[in-house]
């Protein structure tokens, strides 16, 4: 049986308070609950939970090449949805692994991504009077 949720799966959304409130253990834990979250979660929940479990392993100082894997689709699905804002987020968190690999090259060219991204969500935000940051604990 396969089952894909209609809205999003409430584990995530609660990581995703998690981590804005600095409770990286707290938002790991919920998030480890979810089986196979690749097969159980909607596409956008599944991209959210891949970024949010890679900027927890970022902020843990535990950024390895298995998080540059569970990137790959946080990435390509905000990307590729127009939402600037995630995008930034899965490129910034990207080049900081990219830099702990000692992949220099890569690494640049995902913050120059980032700041890009970042800058396109400023011009969209202006417009229409709202702005989301997000910080890194680098």
């Amino acid at each position: 049986m396969f089952l894909v949720a209609c809205g999003s799966d409430r584990r995530v959304a609660l990581a995703e308070k998690l981590m804005a409130e600095k409770e990286t253990d707290s938002a790991i834990a919920v998030m480890q609950e979810i089986k196979e979250p690749q097969n159980n979660l909607a596409d956008r929940d599944y991209a959210l939970y891949a970024l949010l479990l890679s900027e927890a392993m970022h902020r843990k100082q535990q950024l390895n090449a298995e998080t540059d894997t569970l990137l790959l689709p946080a990435i390509k699905y905000f990307s590729g949805s127009g939402d600037s804002l995630y995008a930034e987020r899965a490129l910034y968190c990207k080049a900081h692994l990219d830099r702990r690999l000692y992949r220099m090259k890569d690494a640049m060219q995902s913050f120059l991504k980032a700041l890009l991204s970042c800058r396109e969500a400023a011009m969209t935000s202006s417009s229409t009077g709202s702005i989301h940051g997000w910080e890194s604990s680098a």
